[in-house]
């Protein structure tokens, strides 16, 4: 009963703890997204400015020498603004990506300490002559603990 309640209690963990590890991988794949469609618009930013730059070369031949440094001084403001706010957006999303990938580390390895504990739990558990009722599962726990030591 003692031994039911404590391998229950130790599943309940281990579900806790994937369900973390799911929650947290969901997180950075959309902050992976949401990173990737920052650097889609900087590309796009990069082909407007491309554009900004040919059709100066038109208005060069509309707009006299006063009107035309005005005009490029009110682009170049609108796009280092736009600039701005682009690199603000990525170092934001980069930092909440190591945030995450260091809470995915963090997961892994408390999700490996508590396999590992709970395997050799088992093996104390599978050791007793009296527990011995499933062979097949006992023997499949048994390799299992063997793999994780780093026996073949």
């Amino acid at each position: 009963s003692m031994r039911l309640a404590h391998k229950k209690m130790l599943l309940n963990s281990l579900q806790e703890q994937i369900a973390v590890r799911y929650s947290l991988s969901m997180r950075l794949l959309r902050s992976f997204f949401a990173w990737k469609s920052v650097a889609r618009r900087g590309h796009v930013l990069k082909a407007k400015l491309m554009n900004i730059a040919f059709s100066k070369q038109e208005d060069n031949k509309l707009m006299d020498e006063e009107q035309n440094s005005q005009y490029t001084a009110m682009k170049v403001r609108v796009q280092q603004h736009l600039l701005k706010d682009i690199f603000e957006q990525h170092d934001k999303l980069k930092s909440e990506c190591h945030q995450l990938e260091r809470m995915d580390h963090l997961s892994l390895q408390s999700t490996a300490s508590t396999s590992v504990a709970y395997l050799r739990q088992s093996k104390q558990v599978v050791a007793s002559p009296q527990n011995r009722t499933d062979d097949i599962s006992s023997r499949f726990l048994q390799r299992a603990i063997a793999v994780e030591e780093g026996s073949p």
